[in-house]
């Protein structure tokens, strides 16, 4: 699974963290300007992440065989691909949104996983466990960020959150995270004061948090860092 989570770690960095507003003004306005800078960032990720082991085999299927080089072209215009029919950004599509945002996501995962070779490699095992941890991260900020607010657009067109309110949200749901990851039993109770004092104060800075960030966004968190947790404490 290492090249797969090196791989998925790629994805969540050039979808949610580099440049991601610049390249989101760029597709908004139609051009290919924006899959293009989108791929371009891909391919580095993947290149960086991934450099032990470009040069093996990925694609060993009947007399074809193709090593990570190789494969960048592929997944470079799969990813262009995924820019230019996932209407969940570009056109937006009332109600269905949400459905659109997670089945591209859900599309450019299993693609990764087809093309990744299952391969284990121990002396690099603490990388995979601190790599996972990092996904996690983003999963529980950015990913779920877009996600809350894909469903609160489908539910009630509400706008996307001003800076200050998406932050305190992503850090509420980070610190979770975070705490949840501590061994033993002090990260559960840790976890369980934090959500009492989130509960208690309407949320980091006293914001009036949708009821999305707290039924949708906290158990999915909670499940992210119990993955997670057990992916990296007992693997």
């Amino acid at each position: 699974m290492t090249i797969f989570l090196r791989l998925l770690a790629a994805h969540m960095l050039t979808d949610f963290i580099i440049f991601r507003d610049r390249v989101y003004f760029l597709r908004l306005g139609g051009g290919f300007k924006g899959s293009i800078l989108h791929s371009l960032i891909y391919i580095v990720c993947i290149v960086i992440l991934c450099w032990p082991f470009m040069g093996i085999d990925w694609i060993n299927f009947g007399g074809l065989k193709l090593n990570g080089w190789f494969m960048l072209l592929p997944l470079a215009l799969l990813h262009i691909g995924a820019d230019r029919f996932d209407r969940s950004l570009i056109t937006g599509a009332p109600g269905h949104n949400t459905a659109y945002f997670i089945m591209w996501q859900a599309i450019s995962v299993l693609v990764l996983f087809l093309v990744a070779p299952l391969a284990h490699y121990a002396e690099i095992i603490y990388f995979d466990k601190f790599l996972l941890v990092v996904i996690g991260a983003i999963f529980v900020t950015y990913f779920l960020m877009m996600l809350l607010y894909f469903i609160d657009k489908d539910l009630s067109a509400q706008e996307f959150p001003i800076p200050d309110e998406r932050y305190a949200s992503m850090l509420s749901r980070l610190v979770l995270y975070f705490l949840l990851l501590i061994p033993g039993y002090m990260g559960w109770g840790l976890g369980v004061l934090w959500l009492v004092f989130a509960a208690s104060t309407g949320g980091v800075r006293g914001f009036d948090i949708p009821k999305t960030r707290i039924y949708v966004g906290t158990p999915l968190t909670v499940t992210a860092a119990v993955i997670v947790r057990l992916f990296v404490l007992y693997a």
